[in-house]
């Protein structure tokens, strides 16, 4: 992920969302899910901040059901299904578990349409930053003079420090996961739609 030059040498952050502040939107017939990690649905804005317009939705549409969701032009993006199949966009492309469409810049927005099992996808969008990229192991700069300078910060430990928390939170996610897959309830959310 890349971010606009301009920012590149912003002071990282995290921001802990828990899964219960996650804002849902729910479609008026109430056939359409979408978590809101980043951007906005339905009139339902995310609670992180991002420095650049992303989309990063969550949707669960139940069988034979459709949405149409907002993307600006210059946006790119893809929807990727990991649970059921359903068509994607204006085309309606054919996807199913496993696969991505990739969006053209041909429409304001990205049509969804279910099969009769239902379909759980991400739509992940973002602002085309149409500057040069250069890109060498984890770091993604925009010259090959930055990914040196990457390079030399990162092997003289400048890049950061912890994040405060951290090691708490992962435990937290270790143990909610156990509790959850050993209720039955992993499989549950996971599985159906």
């Amino acid at each position: 992920c890349s971010i606009f030059v301009a920012l590149k040498m912003t002071q990282p952050r995290y921001q802990d969302v828990p899964p219960a502040r996650i804002p849902v939107a729910i479609s008026s017939d109430g056939c359409v899910e979408a978590k809101v990690i980043a951007g906005n649905c339905m009139g339902i804005d995310a609670t992180i901040d991002t420095h650049t317009a992303i989309h990063f939705i969550d949707f669960r549409l139940k069988p034979g059901s459709e949405f149409s969701h907002p993307i600006p032009s210059d946006h790119n993006g893809f929807f990727y299904v990991y649970l059921g199949q359903g068509n994607v966009g204006l085309n309606d492309l054919s996807v199913q578990e496993g696969q991505a469409a990739i969006f053209n810049h041909d429409g304001s927005s990205v049509k969804l349409r279910a099969g009769s099992k239902g379909m759980k996808g991400l739509l992940i969008c973002g602002e085309a930053i149409k500057e040069p990229i250069a890109r060498w192991g984890p770091f993604v700069m925009n010259t090959q003079e930055q990914i040196h300078q990457a390079f030399e910060d990162y092997q003289s430990g400048k890049l950061g420090r912890p994040i405060e928390g951290a090691e708490a939170r992962r435990k937290a996610t270790q143990q909610a996961k156990a509790a959850q897959q050993s209720s039955g309830r992993w499989q549950q959310d996971n599985q159906s739609l």
